[in-house]
């Protein structure tokens, strides 16, 4: 395709958002957030533990 990884990265926020209207994402992320909010917080501290 011939991307920097920057277009890449783009194009594919680009084309989720097309398929994904708002609220859904909002609700997504509301139920993995907001119901388990300090599994979310494990779950990050996780994330950070792991790239650093």
């Amino acid at each position: 395709m011939r991307l920097t990884r920057s277009e890449l990265y783009r194009a594919a926020l680009r084309e989720y958002l097309v398929r994904h209207s708002g609220e859904d994402v909002t609700a997504s992320l509301d139920r993995v957030y907001g119901a388990n909010a300090e599994q979310g917080e494990d779950l990050r501290w996780e994330a950070a533990r792991r790239t650093f």
